[in-house]
């Protein structure tokens, strides 16, 4: 159907919203043999009007207000007013007129990225473009005749892939009257618009400057200092930065730096707002982030505010001093601008008092050249001016000062996102890289006192539990609550428990733990069962501070535990201390009982210490091999931990059934420990691997991380031969101790005892040379009982004799002690 008008004028959309129309607009024709006036077409009101029909008026056309969007074809004129908006529907809109876009009207090609097609475009300056992308396609205009652009807005609606994209197609050579800016909506397009052999409009993709990020900022004591700084990173080579200040509404360039591939300082900057947008190959992209420097009137009236201890921070008769959480950052990754969170995890709702310090923990042991490092720095919340903290932090060693602290004097919240900022950051001589670093100290503010019945809620809870750690973190619900009693019961599968969680707390007695701050790490090594947990806040009474408080239990489980190691018998130990600190050891046993591997590890160090025991052929402890620290806290058997290297004398001896002829072979040469493959024969030697200040104090064994002990071949289960730890102790050596056991001659009885001391043949006497040559004499009885003793042997090289023993006469007895040892 066709929609004929013998008036000149049509309105549409005056009430507003989104409707279609697809029938023809044609003029009226005649009437009467009058020819009717032209038609002409007013888009008002809000909303998107439609027309999908081809038709046919020849009046003009006007936008002023909401949407016209073409889904057939037009041969009349169009205007677009000020807030009025020419579209595509479909992608195949048309008009055979003009189309002229006035300051603050928009034209786009469509949002499913087609084209509208018109036979003479005008882009006023103000007009604006907006571009839709689909896929591989973005929205364009296509002009039949030469297009005129002025002062144009293109305005990106969404993410487009990477590649240049034409907006405007036309014959000719267009031009652009003045500079063209955009909209960026992804951040990842250059605002950069330019005719392309004369024939169209591109938008060029931006991906290759990378986005940086503009930080800093703070307080000026008055409207004429400066001195302050901005830092973007990262900065990459090829592209220059440039800093724009706004300042009273207007802006200007206050700087331009080449990047470097690393943070670019800009310094000495007054009051102002900054902004920075990197420039490449004629692409300009904006950075992010703003920095603010203003002029703090506190400093000008009161000076800066001064940061001691609060006093609720501070330890009393009444109460210790609060606890909370901390965290550090080293000093070397430290530069002016440099930003973190003074509150790094977010999950409570508790108020803190933060404690910035600058400290050595003494790891570096090189203090034969003097150091010092300094810092000082301000707090950043949000939407507010930048604090700058009074006291800077020093660390010198030529000064012994190794720990400098200063305080907010304001309790701060998680929600707060507080931002600390490096103000000064300044190093004299060598600081040790890992031994200097800032440390944030989050001290709880204390409540009034606990309600009993506060609870931490089951919201509030969490347990992470995978394999065999369990993570536990609770927020700060109860008002009042100093600390927190944490308890979990493991019931094994056997016990055929079917009751509710609460009730597993009276089915088994739980372990507890009281801990000060809200998270717990625990490792978890049961047989197959489940584990259950609850936790209650507990404060102290105002008027006896010694008496607690205790809330409700909140419960958590139950949580399925599996045997780590079926296949094994193994020993689970863990030795609490305060804090919920524990020491845990792990055992592992053969089938007879012995130990064969045994790891410990301290919570609070985040390593394990393995050390491993080794039988001879008769099953009698024969090696024990060092301990050997592994990051981590797994307590898991470690297989093939300390494998041997066999010497040229073993090596046609051992088999995997005969792995013991390494060490049990008479007084065949003993195999070393291999150093190139894993355990102690590698960490205590050239090749360790694990990094840690102390790493090149650590011993090279040579091989020879062990001790051993060997028995006599007569059953008895009396030691031959014990080697000590390292190449010049073994047992192969010169200086391995040795024992003899053997019976007294009547000779040296007498001349020890006199004549009525009886046959020699009643007493024993035991021999033990040590790694000096130095023999200790034991005289037994036939009961077993010492009845002297004695020590022979030479005088060693670097010891005096005694007169006595220089001075001695009568004929020496000599024995020989080997004569009935095997």
């Amino acid at each position: 159907n066709a929609f004929h008008s013998n008036t000149a004028s049509l309105t549409v959309g005056v009430g507003g919203g989104t409707s279609a129309f697809s029938g023809r607009i044609i003029d009226g024709g005649s009437y009467n043999g009058v020819e009717c006036a032209a038609v002409s077409l007013t888009k008002q009101g809000g909303g998107i009007i439609t027309l999908t029909g081809d038709n046919d008026y020849g009046g003009v056309t006007e936008v002023v207000v909401g949407e016209l969007s073409l889904g057939g074809s037009l041969r009349s004129s169009v205007t677009v007013r000020s807030g009025g908006v020419l579209s595509s529907s479909g992608g195949r809109g048309a008009t055979s007129g003009r189309v002229d876009v006035e300051s603050g009207g928009t034209i786009h090609g469509g949002r499913e990225a087609g084209a509208l097609t018109v036979g003479e475009l005008v882009l006023q300056d103000g007009a604006a473009l907006d571009a839709y992308a689909s896929g591989a396609s973005v929205s364009k205009i296509i002009s039949t005749s030469a297009p005129r652009v002025g002062a144009l807005t293109v305005r990106l609606k969404n993410a487009m892939s990477a590649g240049a994209y034409a907006l405007i197609e036309g014959p000719g050579n267009g031009s652009v009257s003045a500079v063209v800016t955009g909209e960026n909506l992804s951040a990842l397009y250059c605002v950069r618009y330019a005719w392309e052999n004369g024939v169209k409009m591109t938008a060029n993709n931006n991906t290759s400057i990378r986005e940086g990020v503009l930080s800093g900022g703070g307080l000026l004591a008055d409207a004429s200092s400066s001195g302050l700084s901005a830092a973007l990173q990262p900065s990459e080579r090829g592209v220059t930065y440039h800093l724009f200040k706004t300042s009273n509404g207007v802006v200007s360039e206050a700087g331009a730096k080449e990047g470097t591939g690393g943070v670019l300082i800009f310094e000495n900057l007054g009051a102002g707002v900054y902004s920075a947008k990197g420039s490449k190959d004629g692409c300009l992209r904006p950075m992010s982030g703003t920095v603010v420097i203003s002029v703090d009137a506190r400093a000008v009236s009161k000076g800066w505010l001064a940061h001691s201890i609060p006093e609720a921070v501070k330890a009393t008769l009444e109460r210790d001093a609060p606890t909370g959480k901390s965290s550090h950052f080293l000093f070397k990754d430290l530069y002016p601008s440099f930003r973190g969170k003074v509150i790094g995890s977010c999950e409570d709702t508790c108020r803190y008092y933060a404690g910035f310090q600058l400290s050595c923990d003494g790891s570096d042991f090189n203090t034969a050249v003097r150091w010092a490092a300094q810092l000082s720095l301000s707090l950043k919340k949000p939407g507010f001016p930048a604090v700058k903290l009074s006291d800077s932090l020093k660390a010198d060693l030529g000064a012994q000062t190794f720990e400098s602290t200063t305080f907010f004097d304001q309790t701060l919240r998680c929600e707060d996102d507080y931002e600390f900022i490096i103000d000064h950051a300044s190093a004299k001589g060598n600081v040790p890289p890992g031994a200097v670093r800032l440390v944030i100290r989050l001290f709880k503010a204390y409540h009034a006192q606990m309600d009993p019945s506060a609870a931490v809620g089951e919201s509030n809870f969490h347990v992470a539990s995978a394999g065999q750690s369990a993570s536990l973190s609770w927020s700060c619900a109860a008002p009042g609550a100093e600390e927190y009693d944490l308890e979990w019961v493991f019931i094994d599968a056997c016990d055929g428990f079917s009751g509710s969680r609460e009730e597993a707390f009276a089915f088994l007695e739980p372990v507890r733990v009281t801990v000060k701050g809200m998270e717990y790490s625990r490792t978890l090594y049961y047989p197959s069962g489940n584990v259950y947990y609850r936790i209650r806040p507990v404060g102290r009474q105002k008027l006896n501070p010694s008496r607690r408080t205790e809330g409700a239990w909140t419960y958590k489980g139950p949580f399925a535990s599996t045997n780590h190691d079926e296949s094994r018998t193994w020993q689970w130990q863990t030795v609490f201390s305060e804090e919920g600190k524990h020491k845990k050891s792990m055992s592992y046993y053969d089938a007879t009982g012995r130990l064969r591997q045994q790891s410990v590890n301290l919570s609070s160090e985040g390593a394990t210490l393995t050390g491993e025991t080794l039988y001879d052929f008769e099953g009698r402890k024969s090696v024990e091999v060092m301990p050997v620290p592994s990051l981590g806290n797994s307590l898991s058997h470690k297989s093939n931990l300390n494998p041997f290297l066999a010497g040229a004398e073993v090596s046609g001896h051992v088999s995997p059934l005969r792995k013991k002829y390494h060490y049990d072979n008479g007084r065949t040469a003993n195999s070393v420990l291999d150093s190139a493959s894993s355990g102690a024969g590698r960490y205590y030697s050239s090749l360790n691997d694990i990094e840690h200040p102390h790493k090149d104090a650590v011993p090279r064994s040579g091989g020879y991380a062990y001790s051993q002990t060997e028995y006599t071949r007569d059953g008895t289960g009396r030691i031959s031969r014990q080697g000590g730890v390292g190449k010049e102790l073994r047992i192969d050596g010169p200086r391995a101790a040795r024992h003899y056991y053997g019976s007294a001659s009547q000779e040296e009885l007498r001349r020890l005892f006199g004549d009525k001391i009886g046959k020699a043949s009643h007493y024993k006497k035991d021999v033990m040379v040590d790694a000096n040559g130095q023999a200790s004499v034991f005289y037994k009885d036939q009961e077993g009982r010492t009845a002297a003793t004695a020590l022979a042997g030479g005088s060693p090289s670097n010891a005096e004799e005694l007169a006595s023993f220089a001075a001695q006469t009568g004929t020496p007895v000599t024995l020989r002690l080997d004569e009935k040892n095997s």
